[in-house]
């Protein structure tokens, strides 16, 4: 298990790869904390992965769940159950130049209503800008402004496949999928409840 207030586990590897699993992971924040309760970071050919239990955030602060970072290698998030509150928060962010990246959430909920500008407002978010991305979620869901249930951006294909999808805030889109060599969605129930926000939008080539 690991706690901070509200870093609980920050990962430095350079060129070496992380492997971590950590059966729960809990953090507090204030109005004034800014940062990330997971941070796991690479460089070179170092691939993250990281299996997490449960991760719980309460308070006030503008949190990101978990941010993995790589150049080259290839980043895979499992998490089972995330929930953070606070002014602005955002889930998983997962970013990669030329790795691939996994993001499996079972149940992840993010409650803060403003816009995160470090994380954006999304339950979960993977991005490469030359590999393809997958995310596989069964219930993600986002209360902030221009938040997403999911997000993924790919250098080439993007793949997101979740239950159920929700988003509350202004201006959302529930799920966001765009690939430059192909988009793939398989979802459930999807629900957005603010005004202007869209439930889908999937997007394949460079237009």
């Amino acid at each position: 298990a690991a706690s901070g207030t509200p870093v609980a586990v920050d990962i430095q590897a350079g060129t070496a790869s992380i492997d971590a699993a950590i059966d729960a992971v809990t953090a507090t924040a204030t109005s004034s904390d800014t940062g990330s309760v997971v941070t796991t970071t690479t460089s070179g050919a170092g691939s993250v992965k990281v299996q997490i239990g449960t991760l719980t955030a309460t308070g006030q602060g503008n949190l990101i769940g978990v941010h993995a970072t790589s150049g080259d290698g290839a980043i895979d998030i499992q998490v089972n159950s995330l929930d953070l509150a606070g002014n602005e928060t955002a889930g998983v962010l997962a970013t990669s130049t030329n790795g691939d990246v996994h993001i499996r959430a079972q149940d992840a909920v993010v409650r803060g209503l403003a816009y995160d500008p470090l994380g954006a407002s999304d339950a979960v978010a993977g991005i490469s800008t030359n590999g393809a991305v997958v995310i596989e979620g069964r219930h993600l869901e986002t209360y902030g402004q221009y938040g997403s249930g999911a997000v993924a951006l790919a250098g080439t294909t993007a793949e997101v496949t979740v239950d159920e999808a929700i988003s509350h805030g202004e201006q959302a889109a529930t799920l966001y999928v765009s690939g430059l060599t192909g988009a793939t969605l398989n979802t459930g129930t999807v629900t957005a409840t603010g005004n202007n926000a869209a439930a889908i939008n999937v997007f394949s080539g460079s237009d």
